[in-house]
């Protein structure tokens, strides 16, 4: 009796750690396909992008992949003068894919992929002061909206919806 007693704890610890080790290996291998996304799932960024916004106007330019890279520009025009620039890259690496940022041609800044559908992307880079996520989100009529957002509590999100030209 008293081993019978004592057996069933045993059992149900070897359960337990058998269960909790099956779940990081699904973990592990759900990391493991987000890590193996290839820059053909998100080719269909490629292209020239604009805002119907005359004041202030923005666009994107985006290069079809090429050598795990797709390369690309964005800038922001108020009038006739250019108010903002960045060099844009997404990078394939062993570990994901990453969009690369350089606003102003500074310094770059690397956002992981974090989540992937058929028709958006998220990027996130919570250590960084501002931004902390770039999505883009593929919608209806040509259209392609970008929301770049912050910490609530020291940033101002905003967004532009472009459109392919």
């Amino acid at each position: 009796m008293h081993k019978e007693k004592l057996g069933r704890p045993i059992i149900a610890s070897i359960i337990s750690v058998v269960f909790f080790h099956a779940g990081c290996i699904a973990q592990t291998k759900l990391q493991q396909s987000a890590n193996n996304l290839t820059l053909n799932e998100v080719s269909w960024l490629a292209g020239k992008w604009k805002s119907k916004n005359e004041n202030p106007s923005f666009e994107e330019h985006w290069m079809t992949p090429h050598d795990g890279c797709m390369v690309g520009m964005g800038r922001e025009t108020s009038g006739k003068k250019m108010a903002f620039f960045e060099y844009l890259r997404i990078e394939q690496r062993e570990d994901g894919l990453f969009y690369v940022a350089q606003p102003r041609g500074k310094s770059p800044t690397d956002f992981k992929l974090t989540t992937k559908t058929s028709s958006s992307l998220k990027f996130e880079n919570p250590q960084h002061d501002f931004p902390k996520t770039i999505e883009y989100e593929k919608r209806p009529n040509n259209s392609l909206l970008v929301r770049v957002s912050g910490d609530d509590t020291k940033e101002k999100s905003f967004q532009h919806i472009l459109f392919k030209f």
